[in-house]
C-alpha cells in the first residue's frame, strides 16, 4: 500500500532523515517508533506533505504523492491525526464531522452553510462510538483535550481514505482517554471504518511501548533518521540494537 523509498530530509546542515525506506501493507498496524529526535514526525510530515522530501519519493499504491500538496495528498486517501490537535475552535462539532465526510474541507464555508438535510443521526451514532459526549452543536472550545484527541480520530476515520497516519494518538490525555483511544483502535484494526474503502490500515508514531505491543502487526525502529530494524513488537523490542538506541542500555 504505502511506499516509502529513501526519503531524506535536511535543516540546513542537519540531516533529519537520511536514506529512509518502509512498506505498509494493506491491513495492518504499522508503528514507528524510536527516540527523541530519531526523524519519526519529520516522516511523516513528509508522508502527508506538511514538508517537502530532498530526495527518495513517497507511493500510494502507484500513485506518487512525492511533495504533492497536502490537500491532494489527504484526498488520494491519506487521513492524518496530529499529536497537538488541530481543530477550528469556533467551529461545532458538527461542522467538524460534516467537513471529513464530504472530503472536501477545502470548501470550508460552502461544507458549513450547506445543512438542508444533515444526517444528524449517523453523524450522532459515528460520535458515540468515539467517546465524544457533548452535543453536536458544541464548539470545539468548549471541549476537554482528551475529547478533541478523540473527535479528531473521529474525523479521521469519516473522511474517505486508504490509510490512517496517527501521530502519537494516546500522548497528552489521561489514562482513562488512553484506554478509550487504544479500545477503539484494536476495535478498528483489519475491519473496515465508514470512511476507510477496505480494511483500516494503520501507519501510527508513538512512544507507549505498551501501547504498540498490544496494537501494532510490524514495528519500525528509527535512529538518527534511519530505520535501524523491523519486524513483530515481540522481535523487535527486544533487539539488542533497539535497547541500545532506544533505551540507552
Amino acid at each position: 500500500m504505502l511506499h516509502v523509498e529513501n526519503i531524506t530530509k535536511h535543516f540546513g546542515g542537519v540531516v533529519a532523515v537520511s536514506g529512509c525506506s518502509f512498506h505498509v501493507k494493506p491491513g495492518s498496524v504499522t508503528a514507528l517508533v524510536g527516540p527523541n529526535g530519531a526523524g519519526k514526525t519529520t516522516v511523516l510530515d513528509m508522508v502527508s506533505g506538511l514538508l517537502p522530501v530532498d530526495s527518495g519519493q513517497v507511493l500510494l499504491g502507484e500513485r506518487n504523492l512525492t511533495n504533492k500538496q497536502p490537500y491532494v495528498i489527504a484526498n488520494a486517501g491519506l487521513s492524518r491525526t496530529f499529536q497537538q490537535v488541530r481543530l477550528f475552535r469556533n467551529l461545532t462539532i458538527l461542522d467538524h464531522l460534516m467537513m471529513a465526510k464530504d472530503n472536501d474541507d477545502t470548501r470550508l464555508l460552502f461544507n458549513i452553510w450547506k445543512r438542508k438535510k444533515v444526517e444528524q443521526d449517523f453523524f450522532a451514532a459515528h460520535l458515540g462510538r468515539f467517546k465524544v459526549t457533548k452535543p453536536l452543536s458544541t464548539v470545539v472550545a468548549d471541549l476537554s483535550y482528551g475529547q478533541r484527541k478523540l473527535l479528531q480520530l473521529a474525523m479521521a476515520t469519516l473522511k474517505p481514505h486508504h490509510l490512517l497516519l496517527l501521530d502519537e494518538p494516546v500522548a497528552g490525555v489521561t489514562a482513562l482517554v488512553q484506554e478509550e483511544i487504544e479500545t477503539l483502535l484494536l476495535e478498528m484494526r483489519g475491519k473496515p471504518t465508514p470512511g476507510a474503502d477496505a480494511e483500516e490500515t494503520m501507519l501510527i508514531v508513538e512512544h507507549d511501548m505498551g501501547f504498540v505491543r498490544r496494537l501494532a502487526d510490524q514495528v519500525m525502529v528509527m535512529d538518527a533518521g534511519r530505520v535501524l530494524v523491523s519486524g513483530t513488537p515481540e522481535v523487535v523490542l527486544s533487539d539488542p540494537r533497539v535497547l541500545e538506541a532506544y533505551l540507552g542500555v
